[in-house]
């Protein structure tokens, strides 16, 4: 019972993970540069505090692809690890609906596994 309860939180984390790095890496690919620049110049700008900090930052190109590299990491790591924790914990749990219909342990195992990656593979899609 621990062990579901510790995958699904696990998985849950990591799908929360996984978005969090998305929003971030669209959020740096797609800033309007000559916004921030208006603002940062603008000190009447209600966010030009905030646009004077950030403006350094989208200035240095090195810097937003280290930013979208460590994004893409994240990403990766995050669905790695969920498929391995899904199939790991899940699995077992996924196994007895394909027994029952008849098939045979080591295929209803097979089956499941393809059914888990392919689920979780469209739930982070969607999510």
């Amino acid at each position: 019972m621990y062990t579901l309860f510790f995958a699904v939180t696990c998985i849950v984390v990591l799908l929360l993970a996984t978005a969090i790095a998305v929003a971030a890496e669209f959020a740096i690919v797609a800033v309007d540069k000559e916004r921030i620049k208006f603002a940062a110049n603008n000190k009447k700008d209600p966010n030009h505090k905030r646009a004077m900090r950030l403006l350094p930052h989208i200035q240095d190109n090195y810097s937003l692809d280290h930013c979208v590299a460590a994004c893409q990491i994240i990403i990766t790591i995050a669905s790695l690890l969920i498929g391995a924790i899904g199939e790991k914990y899940l699995a077992e749990y996924c196994i007895a609906p394909f027994v029952c219909f008849g098939m045979d342990q080591a295929s209803a195992a097979q089956v499941t596994r393809i059914a888990l990656v392919v689920f979780f593979t469209c739930l982070q899609v969607v999510v």
